[in-house]
């Protein structure tokens, strides 16, 4: 039986409060923790977060990039994550067995194997060669600029995958496209993520809804091609609901995308209102919430619509297990017509909405109650533990 300590990578700072980036770790904190195997967290920067080691500048550097990849539209992300953190962490390294939240990190995942341990590697995403290649075909549909070989930190994701000892994805679908690529089953494990929400309510109170004049249907979402927008867009061009119903759209958007979306800005009832710090205020006057996502790990955002009491409406790539035609409605990707009759039936059916709604909810307290999410992933790390000893 394993008995050494597991360390835990995470490009993330580690205080008192963890960040975005940070935030999934904890659940592996806490089962480690239970199991006495909680090593040391390798990050970069912490507050004095226990058993926290941050490298060399902590957080500066990684930020000062990010400030010039805003301003001057240079990509550093690759040097910062899979360049200048890898060779930093991979020096902090002091068990043999390792659980990174990074993929693409081979000096860890070389000096791992050198010591003769074993690599973990959560997978928050589909398997990163499916999802440049998807990435490539649908950039090509709209004409856009996509080389593979400019995307060095997606490359060297697929690397280190290939060459980790264990893979843990975060949801059912991102399971299967690693077993779908040829993976083994022995090294490929599901465990979900805690729910990240900010203020959530606790009711969502859709009782006048009958008699309300405009149906706002929200989208949440770092924009880039495979957030399938631009099938949602034509869907809802097609439909000429007027002041009947709304569309919201919320959040940042890759700059390629600002040229295809331009025009849409017209339209009298779509609102682009850009990047929020907390989307709160929008899932609140929602009541319906839409991600025609072509490709997704498990989206944290259907997961907050969820938490207000939203019905969804997403599709078979989107990572998150709530039930068709109970909870909102699940599509195949791509499908504008499918679209486009989804949301015309919350427009028609307005009593749907209510009860989708409130079933989406209780779906969410089941499915995603942290406590058993933390059970889950003792149960895959005990996995994981007794195939190293047999």
């Amino acid at each position: 039986m394993i008995r050494e300590k597991f360390d835990i990578i995470v490009y993330g700072d580690m205080k008192n409060n963890p960040n975005y980036k940070a935030a999934n770790v904890v659940q592996y904190i806490e089962a480690l923790n239970k199991m006495g195997l909680m090593g040391n967290i390798i990050c970069r920067d912490s507050d004095d977060y226990k058993n926290s080691i941050a490298i060399p500048f902590g957080s500066l550097i990684p930020k000062f990039l990010t400030f010039l990849q805003v301003k001057l539209g240079i990509n550093t992300r690759n040097f910062s994550q899979n360049i200048l953190f890898d060779f930093f962490a991979s020096r902090k390294i002091k068990s043999k067995y390792i659980i990174s939240t990074v993929q693409g990190l081979k000096k860890c995942l070389k000096k791992t194997h050198d010591r003769g341990g074993i690599y973990i590697e959560l997978s928050p995403t589909e398997y990163l060669a499916m999802f440049l290649n998807k990435l490539e075909e649908e950039s090509s549909k709209f004409y856009l600029s996509f080389q593979k070989s400019k995307r060095p930190i997606f490359i060297n994701g697929v690397e280190t995958s290939k060459k980790a000892d264990y893979i843990i994805g975060n949801s059912n679908h991102v399971q299967e496209t690693y077993l779908k690529n040829g993976f083994d089953s022995s090294r490929v494990f599901y465990c979900p993520s805690v729910v990240r929400i900010k203020n959530k309510l606790e009711i969502n109170n859709k009782d006048i809804l009958p008699h309300k004049k405009e149906i706002v249907f929200l989208y949440v979402a770092h924009t880039q091609i495979l957030k399938g927008l631009q099938y949602l867009i034509e869907a809802w061009r097609s439909l000429s609901y007027g002041s009947s119903a709304r569309l919201k759209i919320v959040g940042n958007m890759d700059k390629n995308l600002k040229k295809i979306f331009k025009d849409y800005k017209k339209e009298s009832n779509i609102d682009f209102i850009g990047p929020v710090s907390n989307p709160q205020m929008y899932y609140e006057e929602a009541d319906v919430f839409v991600l025609p996502t072509l490709s997704e790990g498990a989206s944290n955002v259907i997961l907050e619509a969820m938490s207000f009491g939203l019905p969804i409406i997403s599709t078979t790539e989107c990572g998150i297990e709530y039930e068709d035609g109970r909870d909102g409605f699940i599509i195949a990707p791509g499908s504008i017509e499918i679209l486009r009759d989804k949301i015309d039936y919350f427009h028609k059916n307005r009593n749907a909405i209510s009860k989708m709604g409130e079933n989406a909810k209780r779906t969410l307290e089941k499915r995603y109650n942290n406590n058993a999410i933390i059970i889950k992933t003792e149960e895959v790390l005990h996995k994981i533990i007794e195939s190293e000893t047999t």
